[in-house]
């Protein structure tokens, strides 16, 4: 069976710089009517220093990203911007593995403005990889209060709660975010675990298939050829094994289906190697044993 915790963790991404309009608008709003130059945001030093940050947050140096986003936000700490550097601050203070410092910060934009959605779904986001799974809850509900169609949030509550065996309620959230968007591809992903963790593996394949066709990965094809060995298509899940393990050979699920495979070929020698592969890159022997019978 498919482990949902294996792929539904999507990436923590940064929040675009002057997400409330573009670097030009900001520019022109920026120019004083009649006032002095201290009450202008966005001067060319400010500016300057967002453009340092954003080079090296390209570069992986967040250390020195996060000195520039300080300094910008303490050279114009009224700017309406900073509710987007100071998130930003906190996504790379987790990046760096700095978790209670992240959140911390995360929080302190939350009070910066508490109906912001997309500060909101990054603290959700952080809180959910780091397994705080009913705090993370909390604010995707609070997203779904200030928009009832944030299919993100609605998607990520589901993953929340396939996570912890709340299965209708899982499938009521799935449902009703692809009614808003048929094609959205988490609420897609969400729906194929279901299927193919309740018994539907035929239903979730043409799902897994059309996620594939937009952005092949392993865990895709490991979600896939799961769903072919338990209907015994034991030459789609081969092809479906080395299609993953060319993308990433060191990717412990390839191993364990094949492993499963080549058992069910009556390859015992290879189906051991496999399960012994799939054991040292990080998969539970539980987890191998229940779907092999071997011991690795």
């Amino acid at each position: 069976m498919l482990h949902p915790t294996k792929i539904i963790l999507l990436p923590l991404l940064l929040l675009p710089l002057f997400a409330f309009g573009s670097r030009s608008r900001a520019c022109s709003e920026a120019s004083p009517a009649s006032a002095t130059d201290s009450v202008a945001f966005n001067s060319t030093a400010y500016l300057a220093l967002v453009d340092s940050a954003d080079a090296a947050g390209a570069a992986s140096q967040w250390g020195k990203a996060i000195g520039f986003l300080r300094s910008a936000m303490r050279l114009e700490p009224a700017n309406p911007s900073n509710i987007l550097l100071l998130t930003n601050v906190g996504m790379m203070q987790f990046y760096q593995g700095q978790d209670d410092e992240a959140i911390a910060t995360l929080t302190d934009a939350v009070a910066f403005d508490s109906l912001n959605t997309d500060v909101l779904m990054r603290r959700a986001r952080v809180l959910n990889s780091l397994g705080r799974l009913p705090e993370a809850l909390r604010d995707y509900q609070a997203v779904i209060d200030i928009d009832s169609t944030a299919v993100g949030a609605i998607v990520q509550r589901a993953f929340i709660y396939l996570n912890t065996n709340r299965l209708e309620l899982a499938e009521a959230d799935l449902s009703h975010a692809l009614s808003l968007a048929p094609d959205d591809p988490e609420a897609t992903l969400g729906r194929a675990i279901i299927l193919s963790s309740s018994g539907h593996p035929d239903e979730a394949i043409p799902l897994y298939s059309r996620l594939i066709a937009l952005e092949p990965s392993p865990e895709l094809y490991a979600a896939r050829a799961t769903c072919y060995l338990v209907l015994e298509n034991l030459g789609r899940a081969s092809s479906d094994i080395m299609d993953g393990l060319a993308l990433d050979p060191d990717y412990g699920e390839l191993y364990l289906c094949r492993s499963a495979l080549n058992k069910l070929r009556y390859s015992n020698d290879d189906a051991l190697a496999d399960a012994r592969r799939a054991a040292a890159l990080g998969i539970d022997p539980r987890r191998i044993y229940a779907l092999t019978g071997i011991k690795p």
